[in-house]
């Protein structure tokens, strides 16, 4: 499906490494462009270097973009298809999903010595689909004794693990979405009327239903975690 066309007072298209415009039909990096357009990442000049750069000649409104990473392709009638990443952020339902953040919390929890998480194609939505779902792996490979990362043959503490990953992505996209609510009361009415009525709008609220459905199957999954502690607690 289409990932539809800019909102009001913002422009977006396809473009090439050389700035030059995409033809309809042709793969080219996701660019956002006019008004809307930040003036870079919070004190981190570095991302800011790498994202936000002069929009491409053809633009409307040119001045700075955000050339998003994001691989897009337009049809004829100016919509635009999300093709994939040019980096390894996962998107997976509207969420972004960072492989690198997940891989340094299993390593760090000291019940992994090694962690790889990756993103494939969601069996469970179209074929032509390209949400991704996420997948944890952690090296069954043993450190030196000692070492902070020394393996432990634990089912109860890899469930643990999972539950606190788990938890954390999820808080994570709670306060990005409320932060979202929050910068639409700011709007002016026509702005918000007009956003209210776009795909994106309406995504953004199917992610909302769905955030507090994943809330209610943490806190069944605590239930359980809270029982497995009491099982072990009985058997050591």
């Amino acid at each position: 499906d289409s990932i539809g066309t800019a909102i009001p007072f913002a422009e977006v298209m396809a473009a090439r490494p050389d700035g030059t415009l995409c033809a309809p039909g042709e793969d080219g990096e996701l660019v956002h462009a006019g008004p809307l357009v930040a003036k870079g990442y919070w004190n981190d000049p570095e991302r800011t270097a790498l994202r936000f750069k002069p929009a491409p000649p053809g633009s409307h409104f040119g001045g700075t973009a955000v050339w998003s990473g994001d691989r897009v392709r337009g049809d004829e009638q100016g919509l635009l298809y999300f093709v994939g990443r040019e980096d390894s952020m996962i998107k997976t339902s509207g969420n972004r999903v960072s492989p690198t953040e997940v891989e340094e919390a299993a390593v760090a929890s000291g019940f992994a010595a090694e962690a790889v998480a990756l993103g494939y194609p969601d069996a469970r939505r179209s074929e032509e689909s390209t949400d991704e779902a996420s997948e944890f792996q952690m090296s069954e490979e043993t450190p030196a004794p000692g070492s902070p990362t020394e393996a432990r043959d634990l089912d109860g503490a890899q469930a643990r693990l999972a539950y606190t990953i788990i938890e954390s992505l999820l808080e994570h996209t709670r306060v990005t979405s409320d932060l979202v609510a929050l910068m639409a009361q700011a709007l002016g009415s026509d702005v918000l009327e007009a956003l209210t009525a776009t795909p994106h709008w309406a995504a953004y609220l199917d992610s909302r239903r769905a955030l507090e459905r994943t809330r209610q199957q943490i806190e069944q999954f605590a239930e359980i975690m809270a029982a497995l502690g009491g099982d072990e607690g009985e058997t050591t």
